[in-house]
């Protein structure tokens, strides 16, 4: 994790390639909500060669443990 400054796609987008490009070979998927920060989304598959997914609304399950911790 990093802290960003701004949620501007841009940022967003290089913060997230930086982050995971160590771990390019392991990273396989990546799930987003629907912000405008992540405008980019295709910029940042093609350089991690990830596939990117994207939550629908309301739906935090789709998102995983990170904003669905129901313990079952």
């Amino acid at each position: 994790m990093v802290k960003v400054n701004s949620l501007k796609a841009c940022e967003i987008k290089k913060e997230i390639i930086n982050l995971l490009a160590p771990f390019k070979k392991l990273t396989k998927t990546i799930t987003c909500n629907n912000g405008k920060e992540f405008a980019y989304h295709q910029q940042i598959a093609k350089k991690l060669n990830a596939k990117i997914f994207f939550a629908n609304p309301y739906s935090p399950w789709q998102r995983g443990l990170n904003e669905y911790n129901k313990l079952t």
